[in-house]
């Protein structure tokens, strides 16, 4: 009988205990939300910098899942990458090709990442911290709007500094736009907010389906499009539409889509006509 090494058994631990799980699901979440580079020269930074400190607390999930096929997978990447860079070389400097290559395998490795920590845990963990996400932006946009986080949101803003992230907010241009300055809420732009909710408001709706979730869902989506003046945000609607006809029975399924089709329309034209200036 041999006996497993003390790390393995604390690996193994840790994977199992539900507040490590949440703790690391939201903190990588986060990260990959917020996106926050680690400047390297001159506008050429490392995107997601947090990302790589995460990795020791994901270590657990991505030991467990960790297979053969996976690193050759990675090594054809690297070699695919490295042929790509020898043949455009004399059109890039080398400070240049290095860069890229690093951002490329960063993304490829973050990606499997994320990847391993999704199916490694519960379905129950993954959509409660998915839940949290949502209902954290949906108020966070709300104080921000208010004017509540915005020195903070503001603040935070200056990490992305000569990073070649994000850029400076007209005033001017955002009011032309939707009428008012659309939120950040922690993150280089707005339309990043968006492209968020999006994410995590159309997996919490795959993981969880409760009725009054499916319900509550599109009503939601409008507020937030409401407070965002984003048109992505949109697209939450079109995936709810997509779900709600292939989890529910196809006849109900028009009736629930028709009415909030009907809501989304009033919004919009609502928005546009007294609320902003989006399409203009």
């Amino acid at each position: 009988m041999t006996t497993k090494q003390p790390w393995l058994l604390l690996l193994a631990f840790l994977r199992q205990q539900v507040w490590y799980q949440m703790l690391v699901l939201l903190a990588w979440i986060m990260a990959i939300y917020t996106e926050i580079p680690l400047a390297i020269s001159e506008g050429k930074s490392i995107p997601s910098f947090p990302m790589l400190l995460l990795i020791p607390l994901a270590w657990p999930f991505i030991s467990h899942s960790l297979k053969v096929k996976h690193l050759v997978f990675g090594m054809s990447i690297i070699g695919v990458a490295l042929v790509s860079i020898a043949f455009n070389f004399r059109s890039m400097d080398l400070l240049q090709s290095l860069v890229r290559l690093l951002q490329y395998l960063f993304s490829v490795v973050m990606a499997f990442i994320t990847l391993s920590l999704v199916v490694s845990m519960p379905k129950a963990v993954v959509a409660k911290a998915m839940a949290i996400c949502c209902w954290t932006m949906i108020v966070g946009v709300f104080l921000e709007r208010v004017g509540i986080l915005s020195p903070i949101t503001a603040a935070f803003r200056t990490l992305y500094e000569g990073t070649g992230f994000g850029g400076e907010i007209s005033q001017d241009r955002e009011e032309g736009l939707v009428g008012f300055v659309r939120p950040v809420f922690f993150t280089s732009e707005p339309s990043l907010v968006g492209m968020g909710f999006v994410a995590v408001s159309s997996c919490l709706l795959l993981l969880n389906q409760k009725v009054w979730l499916n319900l509550l869902m599109p009503i939601l989506q409008i507020i937030m499009f409401l407070m965002l003046g984003s048109p992505i945000v949109l697209l939450s609607i079109l995936i709810w539409a997509y779900i709600i006809v292939k989890r529910f029975d196809i006849k109900k399924s028009y009736y629930i889509i028709g009415i909030v089709s009907l809501v989304l329309l009033v919004s919009v034209f609502y928005y546009v006509g007294y609320g902003g200036k989006l399409w203009e």
